[in-house]
């Protein structure tokens, strides 16, 4: 096998082949190179170059009178070495930024399957979200009354969503004894994970005075509904685009044997290796058979102390410079909605 480093003029053939098969999804000609990309040389030229990348297992060759179409390597080539990403146009961040505000206090869950369907739209490729599980940071806890023996405890998280539960003591709910145990909570818990903040309120329970305990023992009766884990679950839309791609109009099985498991699915976007990470997994690189005719690119985003994953599934003759751009875009765009400044 060649060596992997290509010439100039290599890696502009290649480049060209790569692009010019993204928009057409058809077998790319030396006369197609030459013309449409104004490489300045003959096709003959083209064609020997056409051969040498061939040797090198860049480009392939479906049919002997046919033109050449990208190999899976190849893509890997032009993803690592010839690809810039391109980002969202102005009109595309202001669609992101309105979708991102108005979903302000809403479920994190929501949250990411909302901006899931707009990127879809965006990009017109099957967007998949992971939001993180047992990962929310707590900001306060408020209790207010409700009236006798009944009170109310709201949860409101670092991401803005929040959760309450309507509670019941054996005796009267006293004002100041709500705003003292808002007081002790809020100092307990903010900034605690919800996955631990059930046991940090039940080992200092014995800490604080009868009135105040009654209501903190109420709090850990509703533990479930409050305190439960945040996201999880995969969601995604957009199955309409990946459908129109010619490589799935006539067998789309793959896609079925993917999008009904959810397990399987959660196991496909994986976990790219640190925040705000971007990976690319093209074709026979994916573990799964069913995706080794797909690509994928994800994107991770912090909430608190987790991490969410967001990304696009297509074809491997994916726009990568675009979906790459957007899914960078969109991972520090979701990073500073959950991790505000200050």
């Amino acid at each position: 096998m060649r060596k992997a480093k290509l010439s100039d003029r290599e890696a502009r053939v290649l480049r060209a082949v790569i692009q010019t098969h993204i928009r057409t999804a058809r077998p790319v000609s030396s006369s197609a190179v030459v013309g449409e990309r104004k490489i300045p040389v003959s096709s003959a030229t083209v064609r020997n170059v056409m051969r040498s990348l061939e040797e090198a297992r860049l480009i392939s060759q479906p049919h002997t009178s046919a033109g050449r179409i990208p190999t899976d390597r190849g893509y890997r080539y032009y993803v690592d070495h010839l690809m810039a990403p391109v980002g969202p146009t102005g009109q595309e961040r202001s669609a992101i930024a309105d979708e991102l505000s108005s979903l302000s206090g809403r479920d994190l869950a929501a949250v990411v399957s909302d901006v899931s369907r707009t990127v879809s739209d965006l990009v017109k490729e099957l967007a998949v979200s992971i939001a993180p599980t047992a990962s929310g940071l707590i900001d306060r806890l408020e209790f207010a009354p409700l009236g006798d023996d009944r009170f109310v405890a709201v949860v409101t998280m670092r991401s803005g969503a929040t959760r309450s539960a309507a509670l019941r003591v054996s005796d009267r709910v006293r004002e100041a004894a709500l705003v003292e145990a808002t007081q002790l909570a809020s100092s307990w818990l903010g900034g605690r994970g919800v996955a631990e903040a059930e046991a940090i309120v039940r080992r200092r329970l014995r800490t604080v005075r009868p009135p105040v305990r009654g209501i903190m023992a109420g709090l850990l009766g509703a533990g479930r509904r409050l305190f439960r884990p945040v996201g999880g679950g995969v969601h995604y839309e957009g199955t309409r685009y990946i459908l129109r791609h010619p490589e799935f109009v006539s067998d789309a099985s793959c896609l079925g044997e993917i999008l009904d498991d959810e397990n399987a699915l959660s196991n496909v976007v994986g976990a790219p290796s640190g925040p705000l990470a971007v990976a690319v997994t093209i074709g026979s690189e994916n573990e799964r058979r069913e995706m080794r005719r797909m690509s994928l690119v994800v994107g991770t985003y912090r909430v608190g102390g987790g991490v969410g994953r967001m990304g696009f599934i297509g074809p491997t003759r994916m726009d990568y410079s675009r979906v790459i751009g957007l899914t960078q875009y969109l991972a520090g765009a979701l990073d500073r909605v959950f991790q505000p400044s200050g």
